[in-house]
């Protein structure tokens, strides 16, 4: 199934996109969805949303779900 992905800060400069289509198993929880982009980044320190509603890690994903995937701060 296909979800949009948006990352900003650290995490956009980890994985090299902002925004990304992905093909991904049905019932991806939203906590595999991140061992599957392989964030790097301590999972404490992200914010997560699925079609702007903070969501759990547990949430399993559904097509055409739109996922942010933020890094609490950034700065530099």
């Amino acid at each position: 199934m296909e979800v949009m992905i948006e990352v900003s800060g650290l995490i956009e400069k980890s994985l090299g996109f902002r925004s990304k289509v992905l093909d991904i198993p049905e019932q991806t929880s939203v906590n595999a969805l991140i061992q599957l982009l392989d964030i790097q980044i301590n999972q404490s320190w992200l914010v997560i949303s699925v079609n702007e509603q903070s969501v759990s890690k547990q949430s399993v994903l559904s097509e055409k779900d739109k996922i942010k995937i933020l890094p609490i701060c950034g700065g530099g």
